[in-house]
């Protein structure tokens, strides 16, 4: 079929065809417009570094971005930007339009105050950069500030080695945050990025401009890392990225001696279950690497990395020999706080390490094929416990830590004042790994114990026992000194239990420290102990305190069993003459006695006062009535002291003390009678506070009562008993009692049912009454039961 369209249709055909043409070219310019209308507030786009915002504090330098709501402007709306002046607009600083609905307001130059304000007169109010009509010529909030940013880049000196990875660089600015480019003539991108890599903030490097820019930059030091940065002098450009604030700062990078890594010693020794220390040295250098051991020698090797954080150039690695065999990082760390150790590689062993010699490898890098220094690590065998190794104190406070020990009084015992602490030490070369971050005895592994063992449970009864291990008290791990070789607990005695039993007051206990055999380090179950008792609190005047002379230096004093250091308030009052305090403490004297010394000033008042004396800690108190003496007379006191118990053939020994505590001398007459013999007379002039002692011996070589007397003339005298038994006896001669006369052939019962049975006489010899055979009873009883034999056979 042959085409026969006519000219004016091909023209048409043509004019529809360009038609549709122009109007696809027509849609998509205004749908190009409709995005750039959209786009009006976007910051990138516009170029700009912020929305602009009323009430607000914007930088000198940035570019602020307004733009304006279709409700009250437009494009051809006409604004001005002036400087406000006395709260009002004041001066025309410029004028411009918003053009497609958006302006960038650039700041350079400007210092102040300033307002929009509108072709109205109104002032603007912005938000977001987005203006409003504020239908107010009024500045009120509707105000901006434009700021002069100071900003200062100093480093921490003006050289660094070329091997310092913490090299500072400190910001200064009275701006809260803001972006820095950073740049060095002298550094390509490489550079920076390797000088910034630790520097803790984020960081962008534009390859091509060979600028870096660190992000939300405040006020302080940042480390830069100078390592293999070629040595010469660089000078580096700071500058703001949205302000006109900037800063330079020059350094001078000096090549690094070459690292020297040394071994502080030859020979590292330590015993097994112990913290051991390695110290290194470090010069031109802040790391090295160690490894203890060599798989193909010993079946153990363990590499570590040890950083000196502190630069003191040194490192003291610390090794829990009880955990080192598994090469975990808990095992291995820096003694000061500032250093670091990490494991990087290991060859561990299931069981703790055996003794012998390791040796030790220190390199520069971690391949160990640059080796700096050898030495030995010796791993000895632990010392077995001591019997006597555990030692019991007392303090008057309560101690939880080693400065809570400083602080007190300790004093070595063997008796406790209820509610005094406990203390306890155990001396040891060994174990003090497993107490190095224990607080408490129930943190320390189970295989070590420390019990409170009753000493004597009676006949055909086990022992009471308390066990810390198991939680029944509470003990605190005071201190565990490796290098004084001594352990302290503080014993929390008081709610001891063990699920029946509890701690009781006068009761002997021993406090035993126990290794047991399960324990990696020991064979065998290895013990010391030490005995204590805890008695009722005691606190009383003693004699001297009857009577004290009126002087300005009047010395009472008192006995307590409370620990030494115990604070004590005493007073002396006399109703209607005086009241008089004075503060002492518990101390102890050369026998280990407790005391205290209370000293008054009674001058002023006459011999014959009479008068109250307190005494109080804080639990117990005492009191006794006293009179003042003559201050110029003597005043004698007797001390005596003997046992009140003994066995038979025991030497005893009686203690005497002659005191004057008045204020003038005297001749005293001093008389020693025991068991009814003078065994002493002697008289002495006893100087004012002047003492006179002497001790006596005596024994027994038979049960019975020994009496004994000491007298000071016409002053003062004492007296006592002591006791003398045969332990070694038998009650009763049962033996003979109940088995060999006692058959039952002639006893009834009637006589011998104990009533008289003193033990003593029971043996065929001699009566109490001295009648031989059975005694006058027996015969009377006899002579009786015949009686009554010849009556009854006559009836």
């Amino acid at each position: 079929m042959t085409n026969e369209n006519s000219f004016r249709e091909k023209g048409r055909a043509v004019f529809l065809a360009a038609l549709m043409v122009m109007s696809v070219v027509a849609m998509s310019a205004a749908f190009t417009g409709a995005v750039a209308a959209t786009n009006h507030d976007d910051l990138d786009e516009q170029g700009a570094d912020d929305y602009l915002d009323s009430a607000s504090t914007f930088w000198e330098g940035q570019h602020l971005l307004v733009h304006y709501d279709d409700d009250d402007y437009a494009d051809d709306d006409e604004f001005e930007l002036r400087d406000v002046d006395d709260n009002s607009a004041g001066s025309l600083v410029d004028q411009f339009s918003l053009d497609d609905g958006a302006y960038v307001i650039d700041t350079e130059g400007l210092d102040g105050n300033y307002v929009i304000e509108d072709d109205d007169g109104n002032i603007a109010n912005i938000n977001d950069g987005e203006l409003t009509d504020s239908e107010s010529s009024d500045v009120d909030n509707n105000d901006f500030e434009i700021a002069q940013q100071d900003f200062d880049a100093e480093f921490e000196s003006d050289e660094v080695a070329d091997s310092n990875s913490d090299f500072e660089v400190e910001f200064d600015s009275i701006r809260n945050q803001y972006d820095v480019n950073v740049s060095s003539d002298d550094l390509d991108e490489d550079d920076l990025d390797e000088l910034l890599d630790e520097i803790g903030l984020s960081n962008e490097v534009d390859d091509e401009n060979e600028v870096a820019t660190l992000k939300d930059v405040s006020d302080g030091a940042y480390s830069l890392n100078f390592t293999d940065i070629d040595a010469g002098e660089y000078e580096f450009n700071f500058d703001v990225t949205d302000t006109a604030a900037e800063s330079s700062a020059t350094v001078n990078v000096t090549e690094s001696a070459a690292a020297d890594l040394s071994f502080a010693e030859s020979d590292f020794t330590e015993e097994r279950s112990n913290i051991a220390a390695i110290d290194i040295e470090l010069q031109e250098t802040s790391d090295a690497h160690v490894q203890i051991g060599e798989e193909d020698e010993v079946n153990y090797e363990v590499q570590l990395q040890v950083e000196d954080g502190s630069d003191d150039g040194n490192v003291t690695l610390l090794v829990d020999t009880t955990e080192m065999h598994t090469a975990d990082d808990s095992a291995f760390w820096a003694a000061h706080e500032e250093d670091d150790v990490s494991v990087e590689d290991y060859e561990a062993t299931s069981d703790v390490l055996e003794g012998g010699d390791y040796t030790l490898s220190l390199a520069n890098d971690a391949s160990f094929d640059d080796e700096h220094d050898t030495a030995f690590f010796t791993l000895n065998d632990r010392t077995e416990l001591a019997d006597d190794a555990v030692s019991i104190y007392t303090a008057p406070d309560d101690v939880e830590d080693f400065s809570d020990y400083n602080d007190t009084t300790v004093t070595s015992t063997d008796y406790i004042a209820q509610n005094d602490t406990l203390l306890a030490t155990v001396d040891t070369t060994s174990l003090f790994a497993y107490f190095d971050d224990a607080d408490e005895f129930s943190d320390v592994d189970d295989t070590l114990e420390l019990a409170i063992v009753e000493q004597d449970p009676g006949p055909n009864a086990d022992p009471v026992v308390f066990n810390a291990t198991d939680n029944d008290f509470d003990v605190d791990v005071v201190d565990a000194n490796q290098s004084a070789g001594q352990l302290i607990f503080a014993v929390d005695y008081s709610e001891a239990y063990d699920g029946s039993d509890e701690f009781e007051l006068e009761t002997d206990y021993d406090l035993e420290f126990t290794v047991s055999d399960e324990n990696a380090f020991a064979e065998d179950n290895e013990s010391a102990a030490s005995e204590f008792v805890v008695e009722e609190r005691e606190l009383e005047w003693d004699d001297t305190a009857e009577e004290v002379p009126n002087s300005d230096s009047a010395i009472v004093t008192g006995e307590t069993n409370v620990a030494p250091g115990t604070e004590v308030t005493t007073r002396a009052r006399s109703t209607g003459n005086f009241t008089t305090t004075s503060d002492t403490v518990v101390e102890i004297d050369d026998d280990g006695d407790r005391y205290f010394e209370a000293e008054y000033d009674l001058s002023d008042y006459a011999a014959g006062t009479e008068f109250t004396l307190t005494a109080n800690e804080d639990e117990e108190s005492a009191e006794i009535d006293s009179v003042l003496v003559d201050a110029d007379e003597a005043i004698i006191t007797v001390d005596a002291d003997a046992p009140s118990d003994a066995e038979v053939g025991e030497d005893v020994t009686l203690d005497v003390t002659i005191s004057n505590t008045g204020g003038t001398s005297d001749e005293v007459d001093i008389g020693v009678v025991i068991a009814g013999e003078n065994v002493d007379e002697v008289t002495t002039e006893l100087e004012s506070e002047g003492t006179w002692s002497n001790s006596y011996e005596f024994t027994a070589d038979s049960e019975g009562d020994v009496e004994w007397s000491v007298t000071a003339g016409d002053y003062d005298e004492e007296s006592g008993v002591t006791t003398f038994s045969d332990d070694d006896k038998s009650d009763d001669d049962k033996s003979d009692d109940d088995k060999s006369d006692d058959d039952g052939a002639d006893d009834d019962g009637a006589a011998d049912d104990g009533a008289d049975d003193d033990g003593e006489t029971d043996d065929g010899e001699t009566d109490d009454d001295g009648s031989p055979g059975f005694g006058v009873a027996v015969a009377l009883a006899a002579l009786l039961g015949a009686a009554m034999l010849a009556l009854r056979k006559q009836n």
